[in-house]
């Protein structure tokens, strides 16, 4: 099955997914090549490509139930591509339910190494989807861990916690996966992981509360053994912070 793309019919094509100009020359399937690059990515873990139809027409029916509640008009041309690019959102923010996806990145590209001190990466902002409400929440990652006899580059952590947040997850478990998956993938001697979380299920509904942080933790490994290490990590979670603020 192919992802149909649909184009401008103005005379310089606009990607759908980013809004850049394309060139009839380079045109992806009516997309850029960096975001036809990350689609066909995005689909290579989805089990289902059908599944993409579904997802256009339940953005149509969705459109028409706000009709017959409040009016809105599905015909209006601000929703001409909506069912399309709705259904492309809900695949880049999902295809690290597969957790295959997340796993690639680390055992791809581990590498030996003989050091035996704390590695800690700080304010890595993800976003995933409540799977309670299915909007947007906003999580600032921490992973440290102690490496056995394999390391993995940095922008690899930041992009494996991107990659496991894209998912319709809750926070706690996301937590949990972070902390399990890294240990798992790398043979580290140890992993901490806090997340900070900022919920538009509880920001924009319901109670209105855009100021509350949900906070979680886990801890596996030597990180439960050495207090000193974890205070080690703590006081360097401080430090970045006073850092930062300054």
């Amino acid at each position: 099955m192919t992802v149909k793309t649909s184009k401008t019919t103005d005379a310089s094509l606009r990607c759908p997914g980013c809004g850049a100009r394309i060139e009839e020359s380079a045109d992806f399937d009516g997309m850029c090549e960096m975001c036809h690059c990350k689609l066909r990515t995005e689909i290579e873990y989805a089990n289902d490509l059908s599944g993409v139809k579904l997802l256009r027409d339940g953005v149509r029916m969705m459109l028409d139930g706000l009709h017959k509640l409040y009016g809105i008009d599905p015909d209006d041309a601000n929703f001409k591509d909506t069912p399309e690019r709705v259904a492309r959102l809900m695949m880049e923010m999902n295809y690290g339910t597969n957790e295959q996806a997340a796993k690639d990145i680390l055992t791809s590209s581990a590498f030996p190494s003989s050091y035996t001190g704390l590695i800690a990466s700080d304010n890595i902002r993800c976003y995933a989807l409540c799977p309670h409400h299915m909007v947007v929440v906003q999580l600032d990652v921490n992973i440290a861990y102690v490496p056995g006899p394999r390391m993995v580059g940095l922008s690899k952590i930041a992009r494996f916690a991107e990659t496991l947040a894209a998912s319709m997850i809750l926070q706690e478990e996301y937590t949990h996966r972070l902390a399990s998956l890294f240990k798992e993938c790398t043979d580290a001697l140890g992993v901490g992981v806090i997340v900070v979380g900022k919920h538009n299920c509880v920001a924009a509904r319901g109670v209105k509360k855009p100021d509350v942080d949900n906070i979680t933790s886990e801890l596996n490994g030597i990180f439960m053994m050495n207090s000193s290490l974890k205070q080690e990590w703590m006081d360097l979670v401080k430090m970045t912070k006073m850092l930062r603020a300054n």
